[in-house]
């Protein structure tokens, strides 16, 4: 059995150094909150979130194609804190806080295990959560992936806490594994994945004898009491939601997006700069991250040849981090309503980080440059994400719409929940219930896409599209207008007027 390695610890100013780091990272989290439209996904965790009651919301949710939690806490904080894009993305980033919390301890805990270089790459590690592009976008929405992030990195920390302890020493943390699983599994049914890849990892421990039996044993029971906690709604909630026939999340199932998803926990949303921003800093700082992440893996190499006592908080990390996206993505393949998304991978990215941080951390001046480079690539993305309106501006829209319309006009809009259309959940009332009416301005009524001949009757329609699959109602307004004029509302969405020839710009 490999030496013990004592924890690393905790360097003097270690505590005001992550007291600034998660300072900084609230205030470009509520900055981008503020900024940034809702999005149609967010628009659709307001759907439930504005329920009556407890038991229409758990109805309304097993309607759905996702677990409940991340929708309860949304559902806490806007009944706290009243309807507000902030207090609808209050959870995912006091989510992001604990994230960065948990990541700093996993460090001082195991940043020697992983070489010479180790300790410095796990202090380095939070600063690229904070940095990333790909983090802020997740960490600022209303939805359930910064809980999925918390859940699978709670669950590799919980389990090389257990797996490296001392014979004699204390297993009441092996119920950290029970908290873990259960919010996991009601955060995303993705988490399965992650139990998937940590079962394997730890049989390849096993195999490799990186760990007696005598560890493993005492997690199973936790484990199985964190898998019974879903059980309740696995059987009022997921036995539904696997015959209603719903499509499941966007996929991007091709060998070049199993590569790409790496390069976006670094870049993320890099086309909202445009051409400039995409080619000429997320495409060199993604080559930079490869470099990063391969230098990394060198490292972790040679610490693996040269010191055993490490080698099962590397195979870990490297399994959390590399494993994952290749293990879902193989079983996209297999399985076609288990997609793969770069969203749906989130749970890879800290290990990922550790990873590349240990490719640009030391005494080497190449590495340095390396990271210095890299972290200015990715605060530029970041920033560019912070200032921008998001890939689909809906606030922008509505503002844009009530200054250039006029009588005659109408607004199609599309419900955030097919089946249950409810109009005053769209981003067209929600918006414009918070719009600052200068005296004069037309606000023009909306109907839904299922009332288009009421639609017709107007002289000009109102209309946007933010995925294919109601390019249906384009056609049918195409039919009645001969007119067509456009404006993107952001990278994701188009808004379209449509008119007759000679009716009045």
């Amino acid at each position: 059995m490999a030496k013990e390695i004592p924890e690393t610890a905790p360097r003097g100013g270690e505590g005001g150094r992550l007291g600034l780091l998660v300072g900084l990272a609230l205030l470009v989290w509520v900055s981008g909150s503020l900024q940034r439209s809702l999005w149609g996904d967010e628009f659709h965790s307001m759907h439930h979130v504005l329920t009556e009651d407890l038991g229409a919301f758990l109805a309304s949710v097993r309607d759905d194609n996702h677990p409940p939690l991340s929708f309860f806490l949304e559902r806490l904080s806007v009944g706290a804190f009243g309807l507000s894009d902030l207090a609808l993305r209050l959870p995912s980033m006091a989510v992001g806080v604990l994230v960065l919390l948990l990541l700093a301890r996993f460090g001082e805990r195991h940043g020697g295990r992983l070489g010479s270089a180790g300790p410095a790459a796990a202090r380095l590690a939070p600063w690229f959560v904070v940095g990333s592009s790909y983090c802020f976008v997740i960490l600022t929405e209303a939805r359930m992936y910064p809980l999925l992030l918390l859940a699978s990195l709670g669950l590799l920390a919980a389990l090389l806490a257990q797996l490296q302890r001392e014979d004699g020493a204390s297993s009441a943390g092996r119920w950290w594994l029970t908290l873990w699983i259960a919010v996991g599994l009601h955060a995303h049914y993705y988490f399965v994945h992650e139990l998937a890849v940590a079962g394997l990892c730890v049989v390849a421990a096993l195999a490799l004898r990186l760990v007696p039996p005598r560890r493993v044993v005492p997690l199973i029971v936790p484990g199985v009491i964190g898998i019974a906690l879903w059980v309740p709604w696995a059987l009022y909630g997921f036995r539904t939601q696997l015959t209603h026939d719903l499509p499941p999340g966007g996929a991007e199932g091709t060998l070049a997006t199993l590569v790409q998803s790496l390069a976006h926990f670094f870049f993320w949303n890099a086309t909202l700069g445009g051409e400039v921003l995409v080619r000429g800093v997320a495409w060199p700082g993604s080559v930079l991250a490869g470099i990063a992440l391969a230098v990394g893996a060198w490292r972790l190499a040679r610490a693996w040849r040269a010191d055993p006592s490490g080698r099962l908080t590397q195979l870990l990390v490297v399994g959390f981090g590399l494993g994952l996206p290749l293990w879902a993505w193989l079983v996209s393949q297999l399985f076609g309503r288990s997609t793969f998304g770069w969203r749906y991978v989130v749970g890879a990215a800290p290990p990922v980080f550790l990873l590349a941080a240990l490719g640009v951390v030391g005494s080497a001046r190449a590495a340095r440059v390396l990271g210095v480079l890299l972290l200015a690539s990715m605060t530029v993305v970041t920033g560019v994400n912070l200032v921008s309106g998001g890939r689909e501006d809906h606030r922008r829209l509505v503002a844009f719409v009530l200054d250039n319309a006029r009588e005659g006009d109408v607004v199609v809009v599309k419900p955030p929940w097919d089946p249950i259309p409810l109009r005053q959940e769209t981003s067209w009332r929600y918006y414009l219930d918070r719009s600052e009416l200068a005296p004069g301005t037309h606000v023009p009524p909306d109907v839904g896409y299922d009332e288009l001949p009421e639609a017709r009757r107007y002289a000009r329609v109102w209309v946007w599209f933010r995925d294919p699959y109601y390019q249906w109602v384009r056609r049918n307004l195409a039919e009645r207008f001969d007119r067509e004029e456009t404006w993107e509302m952001g990278p994701g969405m188009v808004l379209h007027l449509f008119s007759k020839s000679g009716t009045p710009r």
